[in-house]
């Protein structure tokens, strides 16, 4: 006995016996620790005066009275005492001593269950953070069984599968049987096969909608479920609709197919007017050769079989020189190399004066160090041949070069005329001004500058080229 009750008072459990009329004939060193109430206090009188037990409800705290239990019996109930509610497992038996029960008495067993109910709420309520997160997610969770039945899912899934097959689905919805075509069985099948080899796997699929030329496109990631003895049981899948991802990615895809396209023909037509500006040069210079060098040593020749003063003949000879120098200066422009650009435009407009009755004015604004030799020449020709259009179309009274610096640090070349002008129109190749536009085109487009111009019939014509600046330390 001695032992019996020393147990009592170790045990965590609360143990009170109770007389025939529910008088409190032992409270245990649990009872006192779960309720809070020494024994000296309990002992003797009426469990109703010291604790009162109340049965949880959704509406209210009912009363147990303990007469009217069956013996045995278990369940929770809320204990009452010292102001505050404690719920517990509560065990109700009687030891009876004969038919009545007079001089029996009954055993109560209490067990508390804060923890527990602390555990199984936070379980709960992360249950339902888990549920609720499931079920809002925008991509389709589920789950399904080794024979594709569903066992789970989520609310976004079940409006796909709707959309997808017009049908509502259930626990147990088959995918594979109720797939409307082979595609997506074979779809299925690849998606287990390799999900089972892998243990996980990422996969693309798409479905047609019933009816519809409409095509969704999924993504779809798998892993493997297995109970607690290792057995595969089946998958869980996470599946999100990259259609508007997928159609997107395929219009851009043709877009930069169209985009190459255009930059291949640009390219294409660039190399054409190429290759026809240098057989236009090599026209050009055929000519000037033939009509004006040839002829001049024709013509010294000639001087010279029939001993013409040798006065005469020296002075063709200068002809003949200064015609070398001019072609050549067209060519490679030796003042260019030679001086740099500010000299060489200064002396380009003096080249132009005898030819045109238009007044010509330059004014450069260039660093004191040399330019790179690619932009110095790139400008040199634009301006070359922006006044050479000038000269022979304009019929202008006032033509004006500009060269200067601009404030980002780059370079603005401009050619002005106030001349007959012409109906420039940018998007057309063969457009006024032929095949000299074009070539200050590509011209431009290599130094990565920006070409500008500006014209209407009647109201002259400003040709502006700005160029990114480079220096070089290099001579030429």
């Amino acid at each position: 006995m001695l032992f019996c009750a020393h147990a009592l008072e170790l045990i965590d459990e609360g143990v009170v016996s109770l007389t025939h009329d529910f008088k409190v004939k032992l409270w245990s060193g649990g009872t006192e620790r779960m309720f809070g109430t020494p024994a000296s206090q309990a002992t003797g009188k009426p469990l109703a005066d010291v604790i009162s037990l109340q049965q949880p409800s959704d509406r209210a705290c009912t009363d147990v009275l303990l007469n009217q239990l069956p013996v045995p019996w278990k369940g929770e109930v809320l204990v009452r005492t010292l102001g505050k509610s404690i719920p517990v497992s509560m065990t109700f038996d009687a030891i009876s001593q004969g038919e009545t029960n007079t001089d029996g008495h009954y055993v109560l067993i209490f067990k508390d269950m804060q923890e527990s109910i602390a555990i199984r709420d936070t379980l709960q309520h992360q249950q339902w953070l888990f549920t609720s997160a499931m079920d809002n997610s925008p991509d389709n969770l589920f789950g399904i069984d080794t024979q594709f039945r569903l066992i789970y899912f989520n609310s976004t899934y079940r409006n796909s599968i709707k959309q997808l097959t017009g049908t509502d689905i259930w626990l147990g919805y088959n995918l594979y049987e109720n797939a409307r075509s082979d595609t997506v069985r074979r779809q299925l099948n690849i998606l287990w096969q390799k999900t089972k080899r892998d243990g996980k796997a990422k996969f693309n699929m798409h479905f047609q909608v019933p009816d519809s030329d409409t095509v969704c496109y999924y993504e779809i990631s798998s892993n493997l479920i297995h109970d607690q003895g290792g057995q595969l049981i089946g998958l869980s899948l996470v599946s999100r609709d990259v259609t508007a991802r997928t159609l997107s990615d395929a219009r851009m895809a043709s877009l930069e197919k169209l985009l190459q396209d255009r930059e291949r023909e640009e390219q294409q037509w660039r190399t054409h007017l190429l290759l026809e500006g240098q057989e236009m040069e090599r026209r050009r210079l055929a000519a000037e050769l033939h009509d004006g060098l040839g002829q001049m040593l024709n013509v010294l020749k000639m001087q010279v079989d029939s001993r013409v003063p040798t006065d005469t003949i020296s002075q063709n000879l200068d002809k003949i020189i200064k015609e070398v120098v001019r072609i050549n200066n067209n060519l490679v422009p030796l003042v260019l190399q030679d001086f740099g650009l500010k000299a060489a435009l200064h002396s380009l407009l003096e080249q132009y004066r005898p030819f045109t009755s238009a007044e010509l004015y330059c004014f450069t604004d260039l660093p004191n160090e040399r330019l790179s030799p690619a932009l110095e020449t790139g400008i040199y020709r634009i301006v070359q041949e922006a006044l050479s259009n000038a000269t022979k179309h304009a019929h202008a009274q006032h033509i004006s070069v500009q060269v200067t610096q601009t404030p980002t640090g780059g370079l603005l070349a401009m050619v002005e005329d106030n001349g007959t002008g012409f109906d420039y129109q940018p998007a057309n190749r063969g457009s006024a001004g032929g095949y000299g536009i074009l070539n200050m085109k590509s011209r431009v487009a290599a130094l990565e500058g920006r070409l500008v111009i500006e014209s209407r019939p009647g109201k002259g014509c400003v040709v502006s080229v700005e160029l990114p600046m480079r220096t070089d330390a290099i001579s030429y």
